[in-house]
C-alpha cells in the first residue's frame, strides 16, 4: 500500500511540474526518459536546450484513440500497427496538430510511442497532452539498468525525477521505428 501511495503522490508531483511547464524523469516502455509537455512551446524549447536536437522528437501517449487529436489526417494504416506491434513501437508522421511547432522536426514530422508501462501511462491519461520524451541512457553500454546508474548531473536537468519508481529496472528493449508517408507509404527505420 505504501508503494501505492507513493507513485500516487509522485503522479500528482509530475503532473504540477509539467504543467508548470518543466522536465520530469520518468520510466517508460524503453528507457528512463526526461518528459515534457509536448504543447508548450517554452517546455520544448528548454527541453531542447537540455538533450539538443533529434532527428525527429517522440510523443508519448496513453491510447492509440488519443492520436487523433494531434494529427491533421489519421492513417487507418496506425491502428493496424500498433494493434500488431508486440514490443513498443515508434511511429513517425506528418501533419500533426495541437502540439508546439518546436516539436517538429526539420521535415515538418513527429514521433508517436504509445506506453503499455504502469506508471507512464496513468502520468498520460491524467495529464491528457502528449509528452515529449527523451532516454536519459546515451550510453549504447548501459542496457536494462536503474535510474541510480544515470550521473546525478544528467538528473539535475529536471525538475523532478520520480521516486516511487527508483531501483527499478527499465531499459533493454528498443522500439521499433517506422516512418509514415502520404498513401501510406512507409519506411521501417529500426526494427
Amino acid at each position: 500500500m505504501q508503494n501505492k501511495e507513493l507513485q500516487k503522490d509522485d503522479i500528482n508531483h509530475a503532473l504540477q511540474v509539467l504543467k508548470a511547464g518543466g522536465i520530469v524523469v520518468i520510466p517508460t516502455d524503453t528507457d528512463w526518459c526526461f518528459a515534457c509537455d509536448a504543447t508548450n512551446t517554452h517546455a520544448v524549447e528548454k527541453f531542447v536546450s537540455i538533450i539538443g536536437k533529434n532527428e525527429y522528437n517522440i510523443l508519448l501517449l496513453d491510447n492509440v484513440s488519443r492520436l487523433t487529436a494531434y494529427l491533421e489526417e489519421f492513417p487507418d494504416i496506425v491502428w493496424d500497427l500498433f494493434d500488431l506491434s508486440e514490443k513498443p513501437l515508434t511511429l513517425i508522421l506528418g501533419d500533426a496538430k495541437n502540439i508546439s511547432p518546436a516539436v517538429l522536426s526539420d521535415k515538418g514530422t513527429v514521433g508517436f510511442q504509445i506506453t503499455n508501462e504502469n506508471f507512464s501511462k496513468n502520468l498520460c491519461s491524467r495529464f491528457r497532452n502528449p509528452l515529449m520524451i527523451s532516454s536519459l541512457n546515451k550510453s549504447p553500454k548501459l542496457q536494462n539498468y536503474t535510474i541510480e546508474q544515470i550521473h546525478e548531473d544528467v538528473l539535475a536537468k529536471a525538475e523532478y525525477v520520480v521516486k516511487s519508481q527508483q531501483g527499478r529496472i527499465v531499459g533493454g528493449q528498443k522500439s521499433s521505428v517506422i516512418s509514415i508517408g502520404k498513401g501510406n507509404v512507409f519506411r521501417i527505420i529500426c526494427e
